[in-house]
């Protein structure tokens, strides 16, 4: 059937046999009211289907090899960065460079006071000597400044990976 309304549509649902007549004005009213709903719910399920990648633990942040950079004594540049590099492995453990004699030795470390710290504990004579607490002021995926407190004063290495 064709009338004002374009084409016509006729049509019975059991179990009642009900009629239904749609005409193409009705249909395309009804899409203007449903499109709307049907796009914000289309458009929520996409966002919500969208996971953020979960921030890594500091631990996490720490494994893998650091690069020292620049040291500070009383904010005073002592020392950059000469090829030396610390290592912290997953499991607690650590190898430390010291590129101005090519030694390596290997250390053990932990995160302590809710992560706000790092306790050192070297294990050999050779490499750098990293040992003791040392407070973690910044670290990201690519660079970590940490400081203690030495006979000389407050001392401070950044750290690139």
């Amino acid at each position: 059937m064709t009338g004002d309304y374009g084409m016509i549509l006729v049509f019975s649902c059991p179990p009642r046999h009900e009629t239904y007549t749609l005409t193409l004005k009705s249909i395309h009213q009804m899409k203007k009211i449903y499109a709307l709903p049907l796009f914000l719910l289309a458009f929520t399920l996409t966002i919500s289907s969208c996971k953020k990648e979960e921030e890594k633990t500091t631990a996490e942040k720490m494994e893998g090899q650091w690069m020292t950079g620049n040291q500070y004594i009383q904010n005073s540049q002592v020392a950059s960065a000469d090829g030396s590099y610390l290592t912290f492995n997953s499991n607690g453990t650590g190898i430390d460079h010291k590129a101005s004699d090519n030694s390596t030795g290997t250390f053990t470390w932990s995160l302590q006071n809710n992560e706000t710290q790092i306790l050192f504990s070297d294990t050999t004579s050779t490499g750098g000597f990293w040992n003791g607490t040392y407070e973690l002021v910044s670290i990201s995926d690519t660079r970590m400044v940490i400081k203690t407190t030495s006979i000389l004063g407050e001392y401070k290495c950044e750290l690139n990976k």
